[in-house]
């Protein structure tokens, strides 16, 4: 079963008038072979279900990518990007989260296809083990 949660940050408000839905929306029709092209002609959705396995529950939020300083003076000036966060709880306890840039909190969801920004895997109460690219998210996770 897929938990999908929604969260914004109230800082930000909503870019461009549109919601987090739509920016959720985005990332998970975003076509994988778009961000590497060694991977399919597939929906970020539909991939990243058949990468984490039908147990496993994805969360979503839709954030600033981490790029906010935290003055509000210096994020104001700065065009932030918005990313769209997929949270998994593997069902071996594991945590895997990749992040989609879908646009900027300027304008909102944007006209470009999304684009890998970061993920990372997690063993229960580890460290992250950062991944760089989109296509080692399959082997991190089965690698186990």
């Amino acid at each position: 079963m897929t938990l999908v949660l929604i969260a914004v940050l109230a800082t930000l408000g909503q870019a461009g008038g549109q919601t987090s839905e739509e920016a959720v929306d985005a990332a998970e029709q975003a076509i994988v072979r778009d961000m590497d092209s060694t991977l399919p002609e597939t929906p970020f959705g539909t991939w990243l279900r058949s990468v984490v396995g039908e147990g496993a529950d994805i969360g979503w939020s839709v954030n600033d990518c981490g790029e906010q300083v935290g003055d509000p003076e210096i994020d104001r000036a700065r065009d932030i990007p918005m990313c769209a966060e997929a949270r998994v709880r593997l069902e071996d306890g594991r945590l895997l989260s990749v992040s989609l840039v879908v646009g900027n909190w300027t304008v909102g969801v944007g006209d470009e296809p999304p684009s890998f920004w970061s993920a990372y895997l997690m063993e229960s109460g580890g460290r992250p083990q950062w991944l760089s690219e989109l296509t080692e998210v399959p082997g991190s996770v089965a690698g186990r």
